[in-house]
């Protein structure tokens, strides 16, 4: 179940201003319409909204405050951008609609603000926000399309001044870090620290984070967290989890409950913190709580990753019957996802196909995700499907290019420990596993 759930976390990705997280589920507010009944496009007047005035524990906002706030200001953008010629009206539109999409993680509002994209460059004759648009694409996982847009987001930040030349630096590096050019991605957030970017401090810490360099880590984003001034509480609730997220692959979990509960102070409801709550509970042996939230979670998201959670929990509780409904029921919906946006949905998809098979449809998404996101993690997860094919020697191949870069997580060293094994090599297999171990001492139980 770890591996499966833990798919939502892989492709964490950074933003100028605000750390976000990848399209991974498709969630919705309470309030909302499910995902398959709403109709989020630009401008939608129809769907509910929590009251502005509404507000969660500590007096704090809310996850549907938030959202409602975000939809009403993309109409006013889209209302004023249908009153004037040119696309710096659809810009903040287009802008507010990724925003939108990655918040919620819903493909619809992806689409929503892919159409608004379009009609931004259409308005400018082809001219446009072409950061903006390479930021999408990387949300998306399509970084084929990004490097098109890197010439005009380049020499736009040389006349914006330092905030503008380290978001693209920042983002150069994010890129660089998906297609596994890791020391290109490091080079780029080193240029942008000097810079005084707190999105560059970010991705460092994220880059200590995934090469055990938990000390430094944690001092970051407790720095992070501490400065953190932002309109939106999305930013701080992000920081807190990461932080939870960190002490979660650690194996901490008392301690990473404590920081959902932080985020949790900071923006009641978000359904990331929720998720990873629910996972927790789970790997601390409570499975009848953990599937009433995942339950929960899903009444609120239609995600096809916690239907698979879900579905786990029951097989495990002897409940094979409705497993089977719910796994059949996430099938279809990552088979939905995979025809609208194939190269998001394949990461996530992968995770789901991996814990329950077919090995054949694990293999085929953990090539396509490799393809399109050669990154350490896509390396590990194709190496779990390549030996779950029997194909020892090519998963080992992938073992060892991704341990001969500093990337150093307790899910890598553990799926080394398997493929030594499986191709006779004790001796290393006992020394990757000593280190999965050292960081994370319950993995593979």
């Amino acid at each position: 179940m770890r591996s499966e759930v833990s798919c939502a976390v892989l492709s964490l990705t950074l933003m100028t201003g605000c750390p976000e997280p990848a399209a991974a589920p498709t969630p919705a507010p309470k309030t909302a319409a499910k995902p398959s009944e709403a109709k989020p496009l630009p401008g939608d007047k129809d769907k509910p909204e929590a009251s502005p005035t509404a507000h969660g524990k500590r007096g704090v906002k809310t996850y549907d405050d938030e959202l409602a706030a975000l939809r009403r200001r993309m109409r006013s953008a889209i209302k004023r951008s249908e009153k004037v010629r040119g696309y710096a009206a659809w810009q903040s539109a287009a802008g507010t609609a990724l925003q939108i999409a990655r918040f919620t993680g819903n493909y619809d509002d992806f689409r929503a603000a892919e159409e608004t994209l379009t009609k931004t460059f259409e308005a400018g004759k082809g001219k446009g926000p072409t950061l903006l648009r390479a930021r999408f694409n990387y949300h998306l996982h399509r970084l084929d399309k990004i490097a098109a847009d890197l010439p005009s987001a380049r020499a736009r930040a040389l006349v914006g001044g330092n905030k503008s030349r380290a978001a693209v630096e920042v983002f150069e590096g994010n890129v660089a870090m998906q297609q596994g050019a890791l020391d290109q991605a490091q080079a780029h957030w080193a240029k942008a620290e000097t810079m005084s970017s707190d999105s560059a401090k970010m991705a460092l810490a994220l880059w200590a984070f995934k090469t055990a360099d938990f000390a430094t880590a944690e001092a970051s984003y407790a720095f992070l967290a501490r400065n953190y001034h932002g309109r939106h509480k999305e930013g701080a609730a992000w920081l807190d989890l990461m932080q939870g997220i960190m002490d979660l692959d650690r194996g901490r979990y008392d301690e990473a409950l404590a920081h959902l509960d932080d985020a949790e102070a900071d923006l009641t409801g978000y359904w990331l913190v929720d998720e990873h709550r629910a996972e927790i509970t789970a790997l601390k042996g409570d499975l009848k709580t953990a599937e009433a939230m995942y339950r929960d979670i899903i009444e609120r998201t239609n995600s096809p990753e916690f239907m698979g959670a879900l579905a786990s929990i029951l097989k495990e509780t002897g409940q094979g019957k409705e497993a089977q409904t719910w796994f059949d029921k996430a099938t279809a919906r990552f088979d939905e996802q995979i025809v609208l946006y194939p190269e998001a949905a394949y990461g996530h998809a992968l995770g789901h196909f991996l814990e329950f098979g077919p090995p054949e449809r694990a293999l085929d998404l953990a090539r396509k995700n490799h393809t399109v996101r050669p990154n350490i993690e896509a390396k590990q997860l194709l190496a779990q499907a390549e030996l779950a094919m029997g194909n020892k020697e090519t998963a080992r191949d992938l073992i060892d290019a991704a341990l001969a870069t500093p990337w150093s997580t307790a899910d890598l060293h553990y799926t080394a420990h398997e493929v030594y094994a499986a191709t006779g090599d004790e001796s290393k297999a006992s020394t990757q596993l000593a280190k999965a171990k050292a960081i994370n001492p319950h993995v593979g139980s």
